[in-house]
């Protein structure tokens, strides 16, 4: 393959198995450092580990936007249990208009043992990377997984979308070629910029389990009113709290929450059973609240979407663009209808 017609690869490198050294972390390069026979790979350093998953996540979303029109695509490294997190806040972030593909990849050995496959992992993912998928997926091991329907498994990761590997042509083991690398044809960048990487923090997640206490769940939110800008309840069920009877009921922390106007999210701590979508009662329970159930997704994604969605609303609110008495009525709205491709966990995929 000549120089020219070698895709221009942009690695953002944060810690995990993947770039594990003995003694810290290491650039890509180093671990497989025949990447530049498959791309011209940069390498971006981002190794601020005092900041939450939150912060970086965002950070990594201006980064690959302010560079998105020098690259083909994106390899974001990372520890493999919070690839599925940052995958689903980057999703949001980019929106249904992204124009690149974002790989993001992990490992589970150390790369710094004799037996890692990290350096096979990186080099599947930079040519993931150069593939026109144009959306935010996970490149682990043999598979290349939607990133926002993704979920950790005891194997790995699991997700209702997944792609043909664009690898077949390569060989993996021993040297790595790019004689089957095709050209990539990039899509012609859609006319509205859906990058709004405008996610709220300071929103609490509040776990209630069977025998929970109304009155203490009410002093904790009342303790973060100040500053609430929405609220996540995780439940084993959305019976939890739609129950009628004393001393169980949280109805009426809802009807304060609504009449605060405080966005709320109920998710539960499981995924949703076939029996659980076809059940509306307590959902339609919920709605009289203007409570917003996080059907169709796994926990992580309907709150980093519940935690966008405000964000999002906030600062139209801000501008001028939606009325504040509207603001839960407006993220509900965004909750309720797929953004890009979330809804993954029962419900078929048309594209």
């Amino acid at each position: 393959m000549t120089e020219q017609h070698k895709p221009r690869i942009c690695i953002v490198n944060t810690p995990g198995e993947i770039n594990a050294s003995r003694s810290g972390f290491v650039s890509p390069l180093e671990v497989a450092p025949k990447l530049q026979t498959i791309a011209d790979v940069d390498v971006l350093e981002l190794h601020d580990s005092n900041r939450d998953l939150s912060l970086i996540s965002s950070d990594i979303a201006e980064i690959i936007h302010a560079r998105r029109k020098s690259y083909r695509g994106f390899v974001v490294t990372g520890a493999k249990y919070d690839l599925h997190l940052i995958a689903s806040r980057l999703a949001f972030a980019f929106g249904p208009g992204l124009d690149k593909t974002v790989a993001l990849t992990g490992t589970d050995i150390p790369a710094y043992e004799i037996i890692s496959n990290a350096s096979q992992d990186l080099a599947r993912a930079t040519m993931v990377a150069a593939s026109n998928f144009n959306e935010v997926v996970i490149s682990y091991d043999d598979s290349i997984l939607r990133g926002v329907t993704a979920r950790m498994t005891t194997h790995g990761f699991s997700s209702r979308m997944t792609y043909e590997p664009p690898w077949g042509k390569y060989e993996l083991m021993g040297a790595i070629t790019a004689s089957g690398l095709e050209l990539y044809q990039r899509k012609e960048t859609k006319a509205e910029d859906t990058f709004h990487n405008d996610f709220q923090r300071g929103i609490p997640t509040v776990s209630l389990h069977p025998g929970s206490d109304p009155e203490f769940t009410s002093e904790s939110v009342a303790s973060a009113s100040e500053n609430l800008k929405g609220l996540v309840f995780i439940v084993p069920s959305f019976s939890q709290l739609t129950a009628a009877r004393m001393p169980y009921s949280h109805l009426g922390l809802l009807v304060d929450l609504k009449r605060d106007g405080i966005p709320v999210l109920i998710t539960k701590d499981t995924l949703d059973t076939p029996e659980d979508l076809s059940n509306s009662f307590h959902e339609e329970a919920l709605m009289r609240f203007d409570a917003i159930p996080g059907k169709y997704m796994s926990p992580q994604v309907a709150i980093a979407k519940f935690s966008w969605a405000v964000g999002r609303v906030t600062k139209q609110i801000e501008l001028g663009e939606v009325a504040a008495k509207d603001k839960i009525a407006r993220v509900s709205e965004i909750m309720r209808k797929p953004y890009v491709g979330e809804f993954g966990i029962y419900q078929p995929f048309t594209e």
